[in-house]
């Protein structure tokens, strides 16, 4: 079997089910393990309303749903909220030996350098991006980093949280603190 035929058939299956269910389903699959049986059920009510990878409370769940809201659109041609990612590919110059892949963390603050005045992430995490205090918070924004050589990489993440209008600049120069 193909890739593409095992596609077909699971959207096929999917789609057996009203889109609430199916949604059940996916999100049982999913976060059995880390959400009651109540969450689940009211979460695959939700997600015909709200965009979840972007609304939903816990942040560390937004890249899953995402996923999962992608899944099931596809398999029942929009029915759910679209939820959008972004996907920015810069270069990072640091000072002494290039970082092999830096840290969520630290893009963030770096990104923080050229970001428009009222964006999300400032107004939410102004103490963490001053290094003031812990950000683990920057491992659910951003949901995966790649490097491309050269000291050139590319981020996924919600477009809830980064998009080109959050940006003033496209270049910075700066100095970043990491607790």
């Amino acid at each position: 079997m193909t890739m593409a035929e095992a596609e077909d058939m699971l959207y096929m299956a999917l789609t057996d089910k009203e889109p609430d269910e199916a949604a059940k389903i996916v999100l049982e699959y999913k976060f059995s393990d880390w959400l009651r049986a109540g969450q689940i059920d009211q979460m695959s009510h939700e997600m015909l309303e709200d965009c979840l990878p972007e609304e939903h409370a816990d942040i560390s769940l937004h890249y899953d749903l995402f996923a999962i809201n992608e899944l099931l659109n596809r398999a029942f041609k929009n029915k759910f909220p679209e939820a959008k990612a972004t996907r920015i590919r810069f270069h990072l110059k640091v000072d002494g030996a290039p970082l092999k892949l830096p840290s969520k963390e630290s893009l963030l603050k770096a990104f923080a350098l050229c970001f428009t005045d009222g964006q999300i992430i400032t107004r939410l995490y102004k103490e963490q991006l001053a290094g003031e205090v812990a950000f683990p918070e920057a491992d659910s924004i951003l949901w995966q980093i790649q490097s491309h050589g050269d000291q050139v990489y590319s981020i996924l993440t919600s477009r809830y949280w980064l998009e080109r209008e959050d940006f003033s600049t496209l270049s910075a120069d700066g100095e970043i603190r990491l607790k």
